[in-house]
């Protein structure tokens, strides 16, 4: 070997990270990561639960839930709509809701149709921006009155509206009332259904939840609070996970299905039979632009509460992502090092026991954040150090 090979190598040599320190740095970079998840990361991470998700996820059965559109002229005479609530009602649904929101005056048979059903839910807007005006009184037959933590009710992760844009119809002879509308912004960077919204010293609930606790059969329907954030909703013992400003995460299935859309006069004609309707949740939507599509927003959101088809976060489920970002880099150490064999035992085992704690997890419904793992083993097979 002349000198000028043997000055290469030891550039070489010198230049190229121990495995040891390597492995720290590279777990210590992405625990970070992890710890942060930065909005531009934040979403690949949602993709990828998305996809296990879908695998694990056996295809809808019936559809809980279907949409009545009030097709033809915009606003429905109230008239018109307290007929097509009784024809509604005579199929037997579980709880109805009406998703249309227009200023009109008190109707007298539109109350008693509301009144007579006993099982209605009516949508109201509302405004987001500016000051409070005094169009901001509460509405209390969406507002949450059991709250495990009542002094952080008012967490800064829950939007926040100014006032009632849209009141409901028949708001006295409902059963209940929710709002329809999120503010801008009020998802996550990840998606997810705003399930509470809060308004002067109130939290008011999504009327897709005021739907499923009527059809639960539940009145009492209770935010659970833990240090300032959202941690679910109970509706008569059962709960609902949310992330922490209270919104909801479907669970992704390999064949996702929306709700049936009717024509409100095939309803009124008996073109669409009543085993269309019996046993589900009934949304009736306006035919002004975007109230259908609120509609089957609304019937999609209740479907998946009393299905309990909802994803949440656990602290198992971050300790685990965290346990399989540290794990991966120092595995990946000990099998390309002197204890080779050590190593790939371990790396055998940890593989094996972290794919059964994913497995009971999303099986529980709790999601687990693999980008960060991933990202560390391929960072692990690419870097130089233990090639």
């Amino acid at each position: 070997m002349d000198v000028k090979t043997a000055m290469r190598g030891a550039a070489a040599a010198g230049s190229r990270l121990p495995a040891g320190p390597a492995a720290l740095l590279l777990a210590a970079g992405l625990l970070a990561l992890l710890a942060l998840d930065p909005p531009p990361l934040d979403g690949w991470g949602r993709r990828i639960e998305d996809a296990v998700a879908r695998l694990l996820t056996p295809p809808p059965g019936e559809p809980a839930a279907c949409v009545v559109t009030l097709d033809g002229v915009s606003p429905w005479p109230p008239a018109d709509t307290a007929l097509l609530i009784d024809r509604i009602a005579d199929a037997a649904p579980r709880a109805i809701g009406i998703a249309a929101c227009a200023e009109a005056p008190p109707d007298a048979a539109l109350e008693e149709a509301v009144r007579r059903a006993g099982n209605v839910a009516t949508g109201y807007e509302f405004r987001f921006g500016g000051a409070g005006g005094g169009d901001a009184a509460p509405i209390e037959g969406s507002r949450i009155v059991f709250i495990t933590d009542p002094w952080g009710a008012h967490v800064r992760r829950i939007p926040r509206a100014a006032g009632i844009a849209c009141a409901p119809a028949a708001s006295t002879a409902a059963a209940a009332t929710g709002f329809t509308n999120p503010a801008a912004g009020a998802t996550d960077a990840r998606g997810g259904i705003p399930l509470v919204c809060a308004m002067g010293d109130g939290v008011y609930r999504n009327l897709a939840l005021s739907l499923a606790a009527l059809a639960a059969g539940s009145p009492r329907l209770t935010l659970r609070l833990s240090g300032g954030a959202v941690t679910g909703i109970d509706i008569g013992g059962r709960l609902v996970k949310t992330g922490p400003g209270g919104e909801m995460r479907p669970r992704p299935s390999r064949r996702e299905e929306a709700p049936p859309v009717l024509p409100a006069s095939d309803i009124l004609s008996g073109a669409a039979g009543a085993d269309r309707l019996c046993g589900r949740i009934v949304l009736i939507g306006g035919a002004r632009p975007g109230e259908a599509s609120a509609a089957e927003a609304q019937a999609a959101a209740a479907a998946c509460i009393l299905r309990g088809r909802a994803i949440g976060s656990s602290r198992l489920a971050a300790a685990v992502a965290a346990a399989l970002t540290a794990l991966i880099p120092a595995a990946a150490w000990l099998a390309g090092g002197g204890m080779r064999r050590r190593g790939l035992v371990a790396a055998g085992g940890a593989a094996a026991a972290v794919a059964a704690a994913i497995l009971f997890l999303e099986l529980r419904d709790e999601a687990v954040n693999l980008l960060y793992p991933l990202a560390a083993a391929l960072l692990a097979l690419a870097l130089p150090p233990w090639r």
